[in-house]
């Protein structure tokens, strides 16, 4: 009975703790056009890692955003024969589950990328192309 509860408080606390991280922690800012973040909160200093982080978080949220979806799922159809709908949200939870896999390891891969980025931006910064 209260299953469905927890479910719903897991994403809700995800949510909150994934915006926590990003507007204070974080402090991630987008400057257009560019296709870069730039930090600016509490850890800037670490923005590789806090990036990492937020991949995390984002995941994690993810999943329990489709957890729930498939709790209400599986309420909705206990009593029903097996529809398509049913068959097609465990592809997807699977689906995530494997594509979070990927992005884990390609997160992992590309930190050292990341974390030589500064010199880029300063470079960009004496240019003139950042202005926040």
């Amino acid at each position: 009975m209260h299953k469905y509860r927890d479910y719903l408080v897991v994403h809700i606390l995800s949510g909150v703790i994934l915006e926590f991280h990003m507007g204070n922690v974080m402090g991630a800012f987008l400057p257009f056009p560019w296709a870069c973040i730039c930090c600016n909160g509490l850890l800037a200093q670490f923005c590789p890692i806090m990036f990492q982080i937020f991949i995390v978080f984002l995941v994690f949220t993810g999943y329990s955003a489709i957890a729930l979806f498939g709790f209400r799922m599986k309420a909705a159809t206990q009593h029903a024969p097996q529809s398509k709908l049913n068959k097609i949200s465990i592809v997807f939870k699977y689906a995530f589950i494997i594509s979070a896999a990927v992005l884990f390891v390609v997160t992992v891969l590309i930190y050292p990328d990341l974390k030589y980025q500064r010199e880029y931006k300063v470079k960009k910064e004496q240019v003139g192309f950042f202005k926040g």
